[in-house]
């Protein structure tokens, strides 16, 4: 059985570096036209629609990514057993 769990375990890694290189890619592209148009030459983007849409579009990517990842890490905690403190009155070992 164990050997299932470890192929499992691979499977599972290899897909999410595909899905990493697949999302990441694009993300990296749109992220270096953003940072092209606002510091390049007007003539490169000249009505700014590139900044806007990219903006909101690096918004819509980054920030659903940073609540995903304080909810991962406010989740650890408790997956490892370890207790909330759930006021001032708390005492370890009690």
């Amino acid at each position: 059985m164990a050997q299932g769990n470890r192929t499992s375990a691979i499977v599972r890694t290899a897909i999410g570096g595909v899905l990493t290189a697949v999302l990441g890619v694009p993300f990296l592209v749109l992220v270096v036209m953003v940072i092209s148009a606002a510091v390049g030459p007007a003539a490169q983007d000249p009505h700014g629609y590139t900044v806007i849409f990219g903006t909101i579009a690096m918004l819509a990517l980054v920030l659903p990514l940073v609540i995903a990842v304080l909810l991962l890490l406010s989740g650890i905690r408790s997956l490892r057993g370890e207790p909330r403190i759930e006021g001032a009155g708390y005492e370890p070992g009690r």
